[in-house]
């Protein structure tokens, strides 16, 4: 975490943030770009602190789902490569398409139009990168078909060069 040695405005900004978190009236979409931030206050933070931060931060008593926007925001924002100081703009583009993978009556045609509209909200990402995030929005638990599909349409969307608002 922080260093013992840490400037007192660093030590400012976790308390701040941590305040902030307290808030009950806070939106998913806040908590989840504060909790970003608290992730990033440090450069090079191993996942195994990053997870150890986030259980501190939302506990598994919480609602599953909005565990979930949270931490995937995190992982996400990271591998996209969004700066932690993006607009607020892009980072809410982040979380709304987040937001909406936890309908559960979304269809796959609409899901894998999210995830493709994820995937491309950084110009020129890794094929690694394009992959540990749809293993994090879509983990083994899903139907194996379902995710085929998804994958699929993202490939063959960027390869055919639709962009991503086409309709």
């Amino acid at each position: 975490g922080l260093p013992p040695n840490s400037s007192k405005e660093d030590k400012r900004k976790l308390l701040s943030k941590l305040e902030m978190l307290q808030d009950p009236n806070i939106s998913i979409a806040e908590k989840a770009i504060i909790i970003d931030e608290i992730l990033r206050l440090t450069k090079n933070l191993s996942d195994s602190k990053k997870k150890e931060i986030l259980n501190i931060l939302e506990p598994e008593k919480a609602e599953d789902s909005k565990n979930k926007i949270i931490k995937d925001y995190s992982k996400i924002a990271s591998l996209l490569g969004l700066p932690p100081n993006s607009s607020k703009e892009d980072k809410r583009k982040l979380l709304s398409k987040l937001e909406m993978l936890q309908d559960p009556n979304i269809s796959i045609a609409e899901k894998a139009i999210i995830i493709d509209e994820i995937l491309r909200l950084t110009k020129n990402l890794s094929d690694s990168k394009k992959k540990e995030i749809l293993n994090i929005l879509e983990p083994e638990k899903a139907e194996d078909s379902k995710n085929k599909i998804i994958k699929d349409y993202s490939k063959i969307a960027s390869l055919l060069g639709l962009p991503p608002n086409s309709s």
